[in-house]
């Protein structure tokens, strides 16, 4: 059994038939039982096709499996359900956190701003100050005025020992490393910058934007999508929505007797384990190394590697937003393959456009 027998072809599942989920979840949630509303949502068996751009803006695709307990995206998102005389029993079955769901599809997708924003999380973040002072913290007087120096000290160490995870990880180093020196440095200062904000490598940025790589050149990170759910009970029936609680200890006057509260509990909507995500990007090999060590396919198994590593999404520090890459189907040990990427020649769209890179 692959993949193959787990995608869905588009444009929509021929099982999953209830509708778009976020219009459910956002503005028909509100019109009768929350109870009903939730086994709509869990009765998604099948995730909708998303293609991306049929021919492929992407050129670099791969798979990962959310784990246990799942997936949580855009719970910052208000969601609340009160109705006037409710009873307790009501209230608690309703979702009180919110939820991130594609606008066309109703699919549970990770934003292309979150995938970018997790895997910058894991870099330095250096400043060009800190990099003039040679990323020193024994030089933070040379610092211009206006800058924080004593936040600027405590920071660089941290900075430095961040630093030196990337270094590790994209290079694939696992002997052991006390520290980076300064030309390793500056080049995970400039890697981070070209990748994340466009910048030509030994350019200072400045308002004219004269010193940034046009949008086509630089590194593109697309939504991920979920293809296919490789969860099953014992009746062989998958999942792609589930249910969870939170259960804050609160008193209503008294914050010293929160211990001694009984819990409130709080109910939210999760994507299910065992459900495959294809994280999608248009990679460009990096300029930071002359000797061209850092090109596409390197930063494709860096970026997987540290989704493995780190996740995405909210609440990844009590497990969720975590991925293995370990796609198996059956208990006999079968693999999934991985699909063939899009190809690397754009439509001819892109190149009436002018979008074609050089």
């Amino acid at each position: 059994m692959t993949i193959a027998d787990n995608l869905i072809a588009p444009p929509y599942a021929a099982a999953n038939d209830l509708g778009n989920m976020g219009w459910l979840f956002y503005r028909d949630y509100f019109n009768g039982d929350p109870k009903t509303k939730n086994r709509k949502l869990e009765a998604v068996n099948e995730p909708r096709s998303i293609p991306l751009l049929e021919g492929g803006l992407a050129n670099t695709r791969f798979h990962l499996k959310t784990t246990y307990p799942g997936l949580l995206i855009g719970t910052g998102y208000l969601h609340e359900h009160k109705k006037e005389g409710e009873d307790d029993k009501t209230k608690n079955e309703s979702i009180k956190i919110g939820f991130y769901f594609d606008h066309a599809t109703g699919m549970p997708v990770v934003p292309g701003s979150s995938v970018k924003g997790a895997l910058r999380g894991a870099f330095p973040q250096f400043t060009d100050e800190e990099a003039a002072i040679g990323f020193d913290e024994n030089r933070v007087d040379e610092l211009p005025a206006g800058i924080n120096k004593a936040e600027t000290k405590a920071a660089l160490p941290l900075k430095k020992e961040r630093a030196l995870f990337v270094h590790c990880l994209l290079f694939l180093i696992e002997e052991e490393r006390a520290a980076l020196n300064l030309e390793e440095l500056q080049a995970i200062h400039e890697f981070e910058r070209e990748t994340f904000e466009g910048r030509i490598p030994g350019k200072v940025g400045n308002e004219k934007g004269e010193n940034f790589l046009g949008l086509y050149r630089r590194d593109l990170f697309f939504e991920a999508v979920p293809v296919a759910i490789l969860n099953a009970n014992n009746g062989g029936y998958k999942q792609l929505f589930g249910m969870d609680y939170i259960t804050p200890h609160k008193h209503k006057t008294r914050p010293e007797l929160d211990p001694f509260t009984d819990p409130t509990p709080l109910k939210f909507l999760k994507v299910m384990p065992e459900v495959v995500y294809e994280f999608r990007f248009r990679l460009q090999p990096s300029k930071v190394w002359s000797d061209g060590r850092v090109d596409a396919d390197t930063k494709e198994h860096f970026f997987q590697n540290m989704l493995l590593l780190l996740g995405v999404g909210a609440k990844t520090n009590v497990g969720y937003g975590h991925f293995s890459d370990d796609l198996t189907l059956d208990a006999n040990g079968g693999g999934v393959p991985a699909p063939p990427p899009p190809p690397l020649t754009p439509p001819s769209w892109q190149d009436d456009l002018g979008f074609a890179q050089k």
